[in-house]
């Protein structure tokens, strides 16, 4: 599986994961770093990639699906401890 990092993760994750996901990239490392939702779906869809990201509204999760972008891998960030 090739994971596309989304813009809200550190493009370091790309190197970090290697081992377990070559072939990977950063929104950074295509040219994508400032471009809207859809462009990385559309991106992602037709270059094999499932989206990662810690970012995605209901919303956003129902239009994707509607509209059959990728697989969509959501990252799970800590929020403020006590």
């Amino acid at each position: 599986m090739r994971l596309l990092f989304d813009q809200n993760l550190s493009p370091r994750l790309v190197s970090l994961l290697a081992d377990l996901y070559p072939d990977s990239a950063h929104v950074l490392d295509v040219g994508l770093g400032e471009a809207d939702d859809r462009a990385v779906w559309t991106f992602a869809g037709e270059n094999g990639f499932a989206i990662v990201s810690n970012f995605m509204t209901e919303a956003r999760r129902t239009v994707r699906r509607a509209a059959g972008f990728p697989r969509y891998a959501p990252l799970p960030v800590p929020g403020p401890g006590p």
